[in-house]
């Protein structure tokens, strides 16, 4: 399983970015580095012992994250490709096709195109591996002859304990390890390019589709049968105006139990899980529209929300920005 070389040490502890019980500081720093994040705490406004370490190198970016709370971290589409591995604790991925887990061992990828929604849960110690738009498109060409990210289907769950997946962790690892070290060869620059070249191949063989299979929605050991069959639920009927009473006869379980099974393993409530949901639909919808073309009333009534007044609030909340913004966004 991938771990930190000394168990007692924070990955890439010589690289401070920002050390910090501010939320809004925190996100500031990552959103400097790479694309615009936006955090909340799920949990609480505290950030207790938070930190964020991070390595720049000519193609990636290496970052080590130990977020103190539940923090739920949100950025638009990007064309960049990343990984998030936990050390220690989980992740939770929220994805247009479904919900992910992530433990150690495993690696939760976010593809291009597709907007970051992680929920860090409280004490999770990872590394977040961040790949530069140009490399990664120039590899994309050279590996399956691919011109643009769209064209090829992207796990969002690697094991990081065999096969390509191992040559990452392997990868990692010597990185971890030598950027430590100033006089490494990986830090004196000789290896680099070689290193990250590694990294990226082994992380595309990993993470590309090569088969027709879909990708399984949930990983495996991800919360009970109960709570797997009440997401296939929600995803399959979101069009309509689901409740948790109904959700409860759906798993065969009372609603405290169906509630308390979402709030442990999702970090929320299924109500607040489905709003969340819809509000991404409607996100969908306005970030592929024109202004032209769609109204944000009739986008946000498509998935539930007649009230305009306070669709704004909530959708404001949740993405940082007001639907019209969205809409008016160029591709």
């Amino acid at each position: 399983m991938m771990h930190v070389p000394d168990t007692r040490s924070f990955p890439l502890r010589g690289f401070a970015l920002v050390e910090t019980s501010d939320l809004t500081l925190a996100q500031a720093a990552v959103s400097r580095e790479i694309d615009p994040h936006r955090f909340t705490c799920a949990t609480s406004t505290d950030l207790a012992d938070s930190r964020i370490t991070c390595v720049r190198l000519p193609r990636t970016r290496l970052f080590g994250v130990h977020l103190g709370s539940n923090v739920l971290a949100l950025t638009p589409p990007s064309r960049s490709l990343q990984m998030v591995v936990p050390l220690s604790g989980e992740l939770l991925q929220r994805r247009r096709d479904g919900c992910f887990r992530a433990q150690a061992g495993e690696g939760l990828i976010h593809a291009p195109g597709e907007p970051v929604d992680l929920l860090w849960k409280s004490h999770c110690t990872g590394i977040v591996v961040w790949i530069e738009q140009q490399p990664f498109t120039e590899m994309l060409g050279r590996m399956y002859g691919a011109t643009k990210p769209g064209d090829l289907r992207f796990r969002p769950v690697i094991d990081l304990t065999r096969g390509a997946g191992l040559s990452i962790s392997d990868a990692l690892k010597i990185m971890l390890v030598e950027l430590e070290d100033d006089q490494s060869l990986l830090s004196r620059g000789v290896t680099t390019k070689q290193v990250e070249e590694l990294l990226l191949t082994a992380l595309l063989h990993a993470a590309i589709c090569t088969d027709d299979r879909a990708p399984q929605r949930l990983s495996a050991g991800f919360g009970t049968l109960r709570l797997r069959r009440a997401l296939e639920f929600i995803h399959a009927h979101l069009h309509e105006d689901l409740g948790v009473q109904a959700l409860a006869t759906i798993t065969g379980v009372c609603v405290r139990t169906l509630q308390y099974e979402f709030v442990r393993d999702l970090g929320v409530g299924p109500m607040t899980y489905i709003r969340r949901e819809k509000l991404a639909r409607v996100r969908q919808d306005l970030l592929r529209a024109s202004p032209n073309e769609l109204t944000i009333i009739d986008a946000a009534a498509r998935w539930g929300f007649y009230d305009p007044k306070y669709f704004s609030k909530l959708y404001q909340r949740e993405f940082g920005e007001r639907p019209s913004a969205t809409l008016r966004r160029d591709g």
